[in-house]
């Protein structure tokens, strides 16, 4: 009789071992997960956070000041800005050895990130209206964030 408490003892205390390691596994899964959302949501409020800055001197200072800002001009209506994975501007000479323009906003971010803005002036009767888009990708070409808006300029 007593051998076969022993025995029972034994498998129960393998089963409760298995549930553990089995509880113990779909916790570092979902730890592994929530990191991993994290690291995205970081990523994407990085680029919320430069974009919007960018939308600001876009709004205050127009084209020109988006250039003096450290972006690069990308066809008539389009002004980049190229970053490394940190979201540190990359140095002038780097976009010197984009030869080709208009480049592909994937080529601007091969790097890192990029962020391109769109500027568009519509004239109206007493001013301009610029229609103003931007956009942030990383290194695989993926959208990371988009705003479009717009703001008046009365003459």
């Amino acid at each position: 009789m007593k051998k076969y408490r022993s025995v029972s003892f034994l498998v129960e205390l393998l089963i409760n071992v298995l549930v553990f390691s089995i509880c113990c596994a779909i916790l570092v899964a979902l730890f592994g997960r929530a990191w991993q959302v994290t690291a995205v949501t970081r990523q994407a409020a990085a680029a919320e956070a430069e974009v919007n800055t960018l939308v600001e001197i876009a709004k205050v200072r127009g084209r020109g000041g988006l250039l003096q800002a450290g972006g690069h001009e990308n066809g008539p209506e389009e002004v980049c800005f190229a970053y490394n994975g940190d979201w540190q501007p990359l140095a002038a000479e780097w976009t010197q050895a984009l030869s080709v323009f208009p480049v592909p906003l994937e080529a601007w971010a091969r790097e890192g990130h990029a962020v391109a803005l769109w500027l568009r002036p519509e004239a109206t009767g007493a001013g301009t209206l610029y229609r103003l888009e931007a956009s942030a990708v990383d290194d695989t070409g993926s959208e990371i964030y988009a705003v479009q808006t717009a703001f008046y300029v009365p003459a």
